[in-house]
């Protein structure tokens, strides 16, 4: 691996592939959203739970997300236009927001939050 100006660049796929600067993200694979798929979701599942599996086996940390809306009055043109076509209007005035917020635990709410940026490396449990 070489290096310029502190960053390592990777030379290789194994370089790029280290478990302790990547991790796999798994978007919205909620039932509602995987249902929609046409064979009800199946085949995604099995790929991603592949996916999951190798990750695993690897030492790669594994982080769920999924899509969250903004309040109608905060989303810009792109979300006004998914949302409008979502919901199957054809005026954004008639968009309703799908934000319910997301609540902390009590117990994390008091804890400050950080930012992981590229390039930064995280601690796992257990090693």
């Amino acid at each position: 691996m070489r290096q310029r100006f502190s960053l390592d660049i990777p030379e290789t796929l194994e370089d790029a592939c280290d478990p302790a600067m990547m991790a796999v993200i798994v978007y919205d694979m909620q039932a509602g959203v995987v249902r929609q798929l046409p064979d009800g979701g199946a085949e995604a599942v099995e790929r991603v739970s592949r996916v999951l599996t190798a990750a695993r086996a690897g030492g790669y940390p594994v982080f769920f997300t999924r899509h969250m809306s903004l309040p109608a009055r905060l989303m810009g043109a792109a979300q006004l236009r998914t949302a409008m076509a979502w919901q199957h209007v054809d005026d954004p005035e008639k968009v309703q927001s799908q934000c319910r917020g997301v609540r902390v635990l009590r117990r994390l709410s008091r804890v400050s939050v950080g930012v992981l940026r590229a390039g930064d490396s995280w601690r796992r449990r257990g090693r």
